[in-house]
């Protein structure tokens, strides 16, 4: 739950940033800036790789950004037991599901 709050106030703080450094043009600019600086790990996985994290996710694995956005797979990163369970969990979240 408290993760999901969190979610939310970023969300409304990136809204807010947006409304008032004048619209759309920034928010690619200030959504990247939030990002780089949250205090939690953030990424974006595609096709199995790391295509983004920011430095709290890559600090969080022990790697730098470069590193993990280099060809680490989700299933290096966790214990060998828990792939089915986070591959599962990464289908669901596709699939729009909570």
């Amino acid at each position: 739950m408290l993760t999901r709050i969190a979610i939310a106030e970023t969300a409304q703080a990136a809204t807010d940033i947006e409304s008032f450094a004048g619209g759309e043009a920034l928010a690619p600019t200030i959504y990247r800036e939030l990002l780089q600086q949250a205090q939690v790990g953030v990424c974006v996985i595609q096709d199995g790789l790391y295509r983004y994290v920011n430095p709290k996710f890559a600090e969080l694995f022990g790697f730098t950004e470069a590193k993990m956005v280099a060809g680490i797979s989700v299933e290096s990163c966790v214990h060998p037991l828990d792939v089915p369970t986070i591959v599962d969990n990464i289908r669901q979240r596709l699939a729009g599901q909570p």
